[in-house]
């Protein structure tokens, strides 16, 4: 978790009560702690009497400068901490390495997670060893044009470049999603999209959140703290990161969470428009609340369109789909070379077991239909109607979620309406917690009324979104 703010801090915090004091015993609890060619004994003996004359920060990466020519680099991963003790002080809950001083003092690096990292090196060759060699250059020291050569010809995602430290480094999660914040980048762009003005914005970005971090002393999430007694305060000044489902302090739209490059991101779909696809807008409700309606006006008002239930249906006709299907429900569950859609529904009303075997068969093959149906898309606005959008868990591939509301006895006259029996589709609505999601959608319109109240709802909803 520490980035670079919060390395900055430790080391602000450190170099005054280390500088100029002597080890004279270093008991090493936990080995793996320590990346040497060699042995336990060779770190101890080689430390053993050195003395700290100074202690520097390259990235994430602490430097301790010591007698000797003798160089310390230590990368704290994700929970490391250094506690400056008193000879009587308590030892912390999870101590790796302790550097017993002169002073009688004691430094006690502290890991929960013990991913932390110590290496010894020279002057002469710290530069080069492996943990820093593939460092690329701080923002503060890295130009624009130098960023761009070093990624305007990779098509990932803006946000894993800046988290690749052979490009740019101290970055790391919460400081990328505030960099991309800021600079309204969607943390999806590829690099290939970027735009010279988007590197220039990108590099006084990360300055400038990187300097208002080290300032505010890094950010306190969690379990982590830069020193005893030192909470970072920047996550009082954040505008993404840790914030999903919050409203957006620049529009008041509602953030969004999704996963990029297998990292959690926090980002708003107002403030940071996709340029790299179309925006994409879910719709969900219960069966019968006017959800096929909607796409229906959608797409006459020329908006990209589609339906989950629809690419289910075409999934059906597939071959293998349907040999999957029978392996699921069995061969009878295919008459006249098509999928019995009655026995189907009646049997995973019945067998919540075939209902989740479908479900985990079925649905991301839906999903990956709507991802392509939204990325391929000639059009700047897409609608996607999926009535199992919380339940099947496709809210990361919308950018706003509008939720149809609608009063139960008119969604019975509706269904009837239809020639759909109202007793079966109810039953199917047991699965759809649309009325426990409600709250999670990003705007939510009544359709128990007239027909032109629902389309003025839309039309409202919509209105607001492109704005």
């Amino acid at each position: 978790m520490p980035e670079l703010p919060e390395v900055e801090t430790v080391r602000v915090i450190l170099k005054p009560r280390i500088v100029g004091k002597t080890i004279t015993k270093i008991d090493v609890l936990v080995p793996r702690i320590i990346s040497v060619k060699g042995s336990v004994d060779e770190f101890t003996s080689t430390l053993t009497n050195e003395t700290f004359l100074d202690l520097t920060r390259i990235g994430k990466y602490l430097i301790f400068h010591l007698s000797n020519e003798l160089i310390l680099i230590s990368h704290l991963r994700m929970e490391g901490k250094y506690f400056m003790l008193k000879e009587a002080d308590q030892l912390p809950s999870h101590p790796c390495v302790i550097f017993t001083l002169n002073s009688g003092e004691r430094l006690v690096y502290n890991d929960t997670r013990k991913f932390g990292t110590m290496e010894i090196a020279t002057s002469s060759t710290y530069l080069n060893t492996d943990s820093l060699k593939v460092l690329g250059k701080e923002p503060w020291d890295l130009s624009p044009l130098e960023f761009k050569n070093l990624s305007s010809n990779s098509s990932r995602a803006v946000k894993n470049i800046l988290l690749d430290q052979s490009i740019i480094a101290g970055l790391g999660n919460i400081y990328v999603d505030e960099v991309l914040f800021k600079a309204n980048l969607h943390p999806e762009t590829p690099a290939t999209m970027l735009v010279d003005s988007d590197f220039v914005n990108l590099i006084d970005q990360s300055i400038a959140t990187l300097e208002e971090a080290i300032k505010a002393g890094g950010t306190t999430v969690r379990s982590y703290q830069a020193a005893p007694g030192i909470s970072g305060l920047f996550q009082q000044q954040l505008y993404a990161y840790g914030r999903a489902k919050e409203p957006c302090l620049i529009c008041k739209s509602k953030l969004k969470k999704i996963r990029v490059g297998g990292r959690g991101t926090t980002y708003c779909p107002k403030c940071q428009k996709p340029r790299h696809r179309a925006l994409s807008i879910g719709i969900t409700g219960v069966s019968g609340s006017g959800k096929s309606f909607m796409l229906e006006y959608l797409n006459e008002q020329g908006f990209g369109v589609i339906s989950a239930d629809e690419i289910v249906h075409n999934l059906y006709k597939k071959d293998e789909v349907k040999a999957k299907l029978k392996q699921i429900f069995g061969e009878q569950i295919i008459t006249n070379n098509e999928v019995d859609l009655k026995s189907l529904r009646e049997q995973i009303i019945s067998d919540n077991k075939l209902k989740k075997e479908l479900e985990n068969f079925i649905h991301p093959l839906v999903k990956k239909e709507l991802i392509k149906f939204r990325d391929d898309s000639k059009e700047a606005v897409v609608f996607m109607e999926i009535p199992l959008l919380y339940e099947a868990r496709f809210e990361d591939i919308t950018d706003y979620v509008i939720g149809i509301t609608i009063d139960e006895s008119v969604q019975i006259e509706r269904l009837i309406s239809r020639g759909q029996d109202p007793k079966t589709y109810l039953q199917l609505n047991k699965d759809n917690k649309f009325k426990k999601n409600r709250a999670r959608v990003d705007y939510l319109i009544d359709n128990s009324t007239t027909l032109k109240h629902f389309k003025s709802e839309i039309n409202e909803a919509i209105k607001s979104i492109l704005s």
